[in-house]
């Protein structure tokens, strides 16, 4: 990843937070007030153990499935700790973010019951890439003009080159 988003991610207050009733959560951490914590996003951690390889998947669910809200309040009182989480796991979790993002984009796509959404996303995406302007409108002709070697005939004549002697 580029330096500029290790550094946006190393500014963002994304915590880990172990709950009483053991669960751990990965969230953005907005405010505690000494009784209260306001989170958003909070998303519920699980690791699972590979069979048989020693490593071990780490699973990231919603923590409230269908909460209209993504702002969530938790009692003081419930959590044991929370912690800044590591860059690694800052990138996995945005990256959870923007799937489940996508997804619900998708969904909504559904509903609209449009034909074919290839073409929505592909649209999309080509309206985010660089385009070649010259496609629709030479806009480096004057330059390219002014830059442009033409010989004064197509085959050379004695002494023509008199205009530069080298």
């Amino acid at each position: 990843m580029s330096i500029e988003f290790n550094s946006y991610l190393d500014g963002l207050p994304i915590h880990i937070i172990k709950l009483t009733e053991g669960s751990t959560l990965i969230a953005h951490f907005i405010e505690d007030d000494g009784e209260e914590t306001l989170l958003s996003k909070p998303f519920a951690m699980e690791v699972m153990p590979f069979e048989d390889s020693g490593k071990s998947e780490l699973f990231m669910q919603e923590w409230l499935y269908g909460a209209e809200t993504e702002e969530v309040i938790i009692s003081n009182d419930k959590i044991i700790t929370h912690a800044i989480a590591s860059r690694k796991l800052k990138k996995f979790y945005s990256k959870v973010l923007l799937q489940e993002k996508i997804s619900g984009m998708v969904d909504e796509m559904q509903d609209l019951k449009i034909p074919n959404m290839t073409d929505v996303f592909q649209s999309i995406i080509d309206g985010l890439e660089p385009k070649d302007s010259t496609e629709d409108e030479d806009i480096l002709s004057p330059w390219r003009d002014r830059m442009q070697w033409s010989p004064k005939s197509d085959t050379p004549i004695e002494d023509d080159d008199e205009e530069f002697p080298f």
